[in-house]
């Protein structure tokens, strides 16, 4: 990914070439037109490119031989690669603490975080392993930011629920006392205030998880969908109720690892 002192840079020289050659608008336009489609061919370059889609049950196959969460978690044991230093004692997190699912290679959702609701919040961001290459850029992103895990288990779409498992793994395990496990995808921006209003109202129910509610309660049957679930895993025609994934909030007493 291409950092953002190097786009600076970028614009820095051609604001400089502007004022230098006080270049015609319409060349102007297409040197900027050719820059900006040079940028888009260098993200492309250090992006991997994941399609999603045309799932076979074959993906599933692990499901079949060890289809207990807690057996992927290893709740009682150390499995993560990476953690916080010093996590027990990380400040403001007393009243919420916040997992942010991420990616190895979703820096600059992390960095806007960073920089915006993240200043409040103070989120911990949890991930699994993906190539070299790219865990080499998290573990350098790690120790000037302090706030990333990195879990045992390989960071793909078909692993988020794992993903959030461990989440909630190490929430009980360094931070039982905190009121709220909060969730939340490093793709939604979030409303701070609003999210504090809520946990304080009166009205907000104490034992139960509370966010959006899930628009659709039927499995999705189609291979070509990214969300296929074959009959032999779920042989219902439709889900209980459920919170949407983007984001959510469970009291800190009601979680439990199984």
């Amino acid at each position: 990914m291409i950092s953002y002192d190097l786009a600076r840079n970028l614009v820095g020289k051609r604001n400089q070439m502007k004022q230098k050659y006080f270049l015609h608008p319409l060349v102007w336009s297409l040197m900027s037109l050719l820059m900006l489609i040079s940028f888009i061919i260098l993200q492309l370059s250090v992006e991997k490119i994941v399609v999603l889609g045309n799932v076979s049950d074959s993906d599933f196959d692990w499901l079949r031989h060890a289809n207990y969460l807690s057996s992927f978690v290893r709740h009682e044991s150390r499995t993560e690669f990476l953690l916080p230093t010093d996590i027990n004692n990380l400040r403001q997190r007393d009243e919420i603490v916040c997992f942010v699912i991420s990616a190895p290679g979703h820096r600059l959702a992390r960095n806007a975080i960073r920089r915006t609701w993240g200043k409040v919040i103070m989120p911990l961001f949890i991930m699994g392993l993906s190539d070299n290459t790219s865990m080499s850029f998290v573990y350098n992103e790690a120790e000037v930011f302090n706030d990333i895990i990195v879990e045992d288990f390989v960071d793909s779409y078909m692993n988020l629920t794992i993903k959030t498992a461990f989440a909630m793994k190490h929430f009980l395990k360094h931070f039982s006392k905190s009121k709220f496990f909060f969730k939340i995808d490093d793709d939604v921006l979030l409303n701070v205030e609003n999210l504090h209003e809520l946990i304080r109202d009166k009205n907000t129910p104490q034992n139960a998880i509370i966010g959006r509610e899930g628009a659709s309660f039927k499995p999705h049957r189609d291979r070509e969908n990214k969300w296929y679930i074959p009959y032999w895993l779920y042989g219902n025609d439709s889900f209980p109720q459920y919170i949407d994934g983007p984001a959510y909030i469970i009291p800190g007493r009601i979680l439990e690892l199984k």
